[in-house]
């Protein structure tokens, strides 16, 4: 509230914002107040989302974290987009079968920034549990997004990975939705 009626006098607050950033995050009401520190232009603003940004990889996997992490990406600044993507790389494939952090991977996709999409669809592509990776009911979400939002090189390349798979997907719920994006994209294919 104090951030509301008088922005000028709560420096504390976004002092403790920076400092103990990854902290307050993960918190139901410290998430809340990070948000509303954003809201605000303060010369601290910058410095609280350079610490969300530098603690992306521990926050997207938490249940209010995430969120915070999300507000981030929803500035739709493409540094900024980067950032938390690079944040998350070496760790896409595992990030992608949790529920938070998969909502986050997906944000970024949807972002279209090609180097993100590239980073993203170079792990997914590389990943050594991809059969998994499509029936799983969190990542198979990522996989569609990938399809949708991928340059047609990295689609393709893409596609050559799941082709070994393509019998399998039709024979859960969620494969059935990655068959019908991949069809929809390489219609050549029915």
């Amino acid at each position: 509230r104090i951030l509301a009626i008088m922005p000028t006098r709560a420096h504390f607050v976004f002092n403790c914002a920076i400092s103990e950033c990854a902290r307050i995050s993960r918190d139901r009401h410290g998430c809340c107040v990070l948000q509303r520190c954003l809201d605000q232009e303060s010369p601290f603003r910058d410095s609280i989302i350079t610490e969300i940004v530098r603690h992306s990889r521990k926050l997207v996997g938490d249940p209010f974290g995430n969120y915070v992490v999300q507000y981030i990406l929803d500035l739709k600044q493409p540094p900024l987009t980067l950032g938390v993507a690079q944040a998350l790389g070496g760790a896409i494939a595992e990030l992608s079968v949790q529920k938070f952090s998969s909502n986050v991977i997906e944000k970024c996709l949807k972002s279209n920034s090609a180097d993100v999409i590239s980073l993203v669809s170079v792990e997914i592509i590389q990943a050594k549990q991809l059969g998994q990776l499509l029936h799983d009911p969190f990542a198979n979400y990522v996989i569609q997004t990938l399809l949708t939002v991928s340059r047609d090189d990295e689609a393709r390349a893409l596609l050559d990975k799941l082709t070994p798979h393509i019998r399998t997907l039709r024979s859960t719920l969620y494969g059935k939705r990655i068959q019908a994006k991949l069809l929809k994209r390489f219609p050549h294919l029915r």
